[in-house]
């Protein structure tokens, strides 16, 4: 870690997720977002699922284009939460998780243009 340098990003509208590895292929496609950029074309990232943070190549990195991760978000949020979930509870998650999702969704429209 010696010639690593960082310096601080700012804040970007951009979503990335991780691209191919072979050897973290278990990354692959989570969401991340940038924390710092390195020198020798390393980064450091947060995932956003469970906050874990790793230091990788900008070589990794894909941007994610907000409106299609809006769709796959609306998608997740109209699957089964599992077996042995109250209805009544399962109605209001899914209109919670659409409303997060539509808002997303509009956002980005409204950044493209």
């Amino acid at each position: 870690m010696r010639n690593m340098s960082f310096s601080k990003t700012t804040e970007q509208s951009y979503v990335y997720r991780w691209g191919t590895n072979a050897k973290q292929s278990a990354m692959k496609g989570r969401i991340c977002r940038v924390t710092a950029r390195g020198k020798l074309n390393s980064c450091a990232v947060v995932f956003l699922d469970d906050g874990q943070q790793e230091i990788i190549s900008r070589n990794a990195l894909r941007k994610t284009i907000m409106k299609d991760h809006a769709k796959r978000l609306l998608d997740e949020v109209d699957a089964d939460p599992g077996p042995g979930v109250d209805p009544e509870f399962q109605k209001s998650w899914i209109q919670t998780g659409r409303i997060c999702a539509l808002f997303l969704y509009i956002t980005a429209l409204n950044s493209n243009s």
